[in-house]
């Protein structure tokens, strides 16, 4: 390799180990739990917490998946709730490599010279991560989830989508604003989307959205 090849790789190489040192990742700490039916029951605990409008009194396991957890009301009326996670996949991928390109610091486990370029644009979308990529990805969220209700929506007297995440990208004000404002078309089996994501303190009230 010429100098002047050797010399481009390294800058190349700062320069994604700088990106991929910028990225902070908090994976779903908060809400993380021994297996997923734990955490989907944990998820709408916390929904309960601020918004329980319904009365619910009892929370369950259905006997078949959807939806995810089953309230009953002390009227013995049944809502059922389907919980999603909102991640960024690209931030996922990226993350999964990370230990692994930067394991011990040594330049051996980077990517070879062709990659690079492609990782650090990958690195450049994720931290695009905007609103529009979000109302993107809600959207595509709320018609496949619409989607797997249909054959039980009869069953119940509603229907609650509960979304959560702790995708730094959520925490910005712009991003909870323009989801707030959005004009949602309303799903057919679905009657309520709530949004919430990891509290960065107890205080769960301050991050509970109802998009719908």
């Amino acid at each position: 390799m010429m100098k002047e090849d050797d010399d481009f790789f390294d800058n190349k190489f700062f320069e994604y180990v700088k990106k991929l040192k910028s990225r902070p990742r908090q994976r779903a700490s908060y809400f993380e739990a021994s297996d997923k039916k734990s955490k989907e029951m944990s998820v709408v605990n916390n929904l309960l917490q601020t918004e329980d409008s319904w009365g619910i009194k009892k929370l369950e396991f259905p006997m078949n998946d959807p939806p995810d957890v089953v309230g009953t009301t002390e009227l013995g009326i049944q809502i059922g709730f389907e919980v999603t996670e909102l991640v960024n996949q690209d931030a996922n991928a990226l993350e999964a490599r990370k230990n692994k390109r930067l394991h011990d610091g040594h330049r051996d486990f980077v990517p070879r010279k062709k990659q690079l370029d492609m990782e650090i644009q990958l690195i450049d979308e994720e931290l695009q991560w905007n609103v529009d990529k979000i109302l993107s990805l809600l959207k595509y969220t709320i018609s496949k989830k619409d989607n797997k209700l249909a054959n039980i929506r009869d069953e119940f007297e509603e229907i609650v989508l509960v979304v959560f995440s702790d995708e730094n990208q959520i925490y910005h004000k712009n991003v909870i604003d323009a989801l707030l404002a959005f004009n949602w078309e309303p799903p057919h089996n679905i009657d309520e989307i709530w949004l919430i994501r990891a509290p960065v303190t107890h205080n769960v009230r301050n991050n509970v959205f109802k998009l719908l």
